[in-house]
Order: structure tokens, then C-alpha cells, then sequence
């Protein structure tokens, strides 16, 4: 679980997490989408909450697995550099 591919992996699901709050956020929260309207600081947070949320499922993930921060063996990663 503390090796470089195991924190890239989880870094990826933190970003993709992050976006789909947002994401999520402005489609059902107004249901239209315009950047220049935006409360980025908001957003920032609802992000950072969705990431916060990916690395704790991604870590406890890592516990059950062994092998990666899914919880089933589906993502396997395998030591290396």
C-alpha cells in the first residue's frame, strides 16, 4: 500500500472523485454550467471533500485488498518502482 504506483492510483480516483462532485454539483444544482458564474471557492471545496473522500476509500481499500486501493482484486498493483 506506501509504494509510488499504490499513491498514483489513488491519486487518479482522488482527481476523478473531485471533478464528479463539481460536476455533479452544477448539473443538479442550477442545471446550467457557466464558468465565468462559478463560485470557484465552492467548487474548490466540494472537490477537496470528493478527493478527501476517494483517498479515504482508497486507503481502507488498500487494507482489505493488499494489492491496490480497490477493496476486491480487480485493481492490482503490483510492486515496482
Amino acid at each position: 500500500m506506501w509504494t509510488r504506483k499504490f499513491w498514483k492510483a489513488a491519486l487518479e480516483r482522488m482527481i476523478r472523485a473531485g471533478a464528479a462532485g463539481v460536476l455533479a454539483v452544477w448539473v443538479v444544482g442550477d442545471g446550467f454550467m457557466n464558468a465565468f458564474d462559478v463560485d470557484w471557492q465552492n467548487a474548490l471545496g466540494v472537490f477537496l471533500g470528493s478527493a478527501a473522500v476517494s483517498l479515504l476509500l482508497s486507503l481502507a481499500g488498500g487494507t482489505v485488498s493488499g494489492n491496490g486501493p480497490a477493496f476486491n482484486n480487480d485493481e492490482i498493483v503490483k510492486p515496482g518502482p
